[in-house]
């Protein structure tokens, strides 16, 4: 058998998962690798899905003598269970039954069981290379199940049951309901949040697939949907993590990384910061694709701390005024201003941004000045002109 490459592996299992999570695909992928048969049962025995190799007979052998998902074996795991899936661990043994030994691996959602994926060993092979590639599949596979709606949406794991309540704001009683007294997870001292724009229907659905089988096969991230997005938080000392989900979520749209933080119970202030910074960056018309709150922490503390609405009036009814005379005279001094503000009022950039010659620019520039009587020259007034025209876009 050729040497594994799980690169190559993976690839083939996230083919198979954005373009609809085929649960028979990935039994045959499964066992052409491990070069044994391959089913999907769910806790009642029922298969739903099994590679072409794996025969009636072995079907029946399964409905008829496998015991993994008995109810007690399975209390008997919990606590063991209960240790391996926060860290997205799959949980994997070789149980011998009448003609065959079995590899069998379950599918957990919180501490519950809701899939075993069977490789039933009918002849010699590397058991080493089989596990490993079992071990690997789990995660996989329960993407499937959630893709294919074997899954509900309410069936998440406590550790998103936890950051949906601290979201959605729930009081005190509604962690209680649910067990959650405290967070899940208890080992992390360093949290970051990401935060994914809603984009259009398809991509979203490939992207919400490629997020759900990225944390069902890494440790330490978890994300739920939230406003029309995807918010994530991850271990922010674990290497190479933030880079991952960088490459992951920026290719469909900009997406925002917040600072790191202590406590959980922070996540709804970090998620406000890092929307701020996204929709800076989006505002400022950069070509980044990635926005990190650190990177506008003076304004977003600014923002925090001066209200919204009420300070920034005499601006806002100067770019009113623009706005109006615009409309009457078919000019465009308000899109001049907003070029003027975010080209760091650089009139050689502020021609090549909307096309006109220099002198267009300059010209604009003298009449805004002598038209709304505005100081261009104060620094006071350029800030809450800066500002007021970010409040506009947003």
């Amino acid at each position: 058998m050729a040497e594994l490459d799980m690169q190559m592996l993976q690839k083939q299992y996230y083919d198979v998962l954005i373009n609809g999570g085929n649960l028979n695909y990935l039994c045959e992928i499964t066992a052409k690798e491990c070069g044994l048969p391959v089913a999907l049962a769910l806790p009642t025995r029922t298969l739903i899905a099994r590679s072409a190799d794996y025969t009636q007979d072995l079907i029946n052998e399964y409905i008829h003598n496998l015991e993994m998902c008995e109810q007690e074996e399975v209390k008997d795991m919990f606590f063991y269970v209960q240790n391996q899936i926060m860290t997205r661990h799959a949980v994997v043994d070789i149980y011998p039954y009448l003609t065959y030994k079995h590899i069998n691996c379950g599918c957990f959602i919180g501490s519950t069981l809701y899939a075993v994926i069977d490789c039933q060993v009918t002849k010699k092979c590397d058991m080493d290379r089989a596990i490993s590639i079992v071990e690997m599949s789990a995660p996989v596979f329960l993407t499937a199940l959630r893709i294919n709606r074997y899954v509900t949406a309410e069936m998440t794991c406590p550790m998103q049951i936890y950051l949906a309540g601290l979201l959605n704001r729930k009081d005190e009683s509604w962690f209680q309901q649910n067990n959650l007294y405290k967070s899940p997870i208890d080992t992390i001292r360093t949290w970051q949040l990401f935060w994914c724009f809603p984009s259009q229907p398809e991509q979203e659905r490939q992207r919400k697939n490629k997020v759900d089988h990225f944390c069902n096969t890494h440790r330490d991230v978890w994300y739920v949907e939230h406003d029309n997005g995807l918010v994530g938080i991850f271990n922010a000392r674990q290497k190479g993590l933030l880079e991952d989900i960088i490459q992951l979520c920026s290719d469909v749209t900009p997406i925002g990384i917040s600072e790191p933080f202590h406590e959980l119970r922070d996540v709804v202030k970090q998620l406000h910061d890092t929307q701020t910074a996204l929709r800076m960056l989006l505002f400022e018309e950069r070509e980044d694709r990635v926005a990190f709150a650190a990177d506008y922490k003076m304004l977003i503390q600014f923002l925090s701390v001066r209200p919204a609405a009420g300070s920034l009036e005499a601006e806002q009814f100067v770019l009113n005024q623009i706005r109006k005379y615009d409309e009457t005279h078919e000019s465009e001094y308000y899109k001049t201003m907003r070029a003027w503000l975010l080209c760091s009022m650089d009139y050689k950039k502020m021609a090549n941004k909307l096309y006109v010659h220099r002198n267009t620019i300059v010209y604009r520039m003298q009449r805004i000045q002598e038209l709304f009587g505005i100081d261009l020259n104060d620094c006071r007034t350029i800030t809450n002109l800066y500002l007021s025209i970010f409040m506009d876009f947003t």
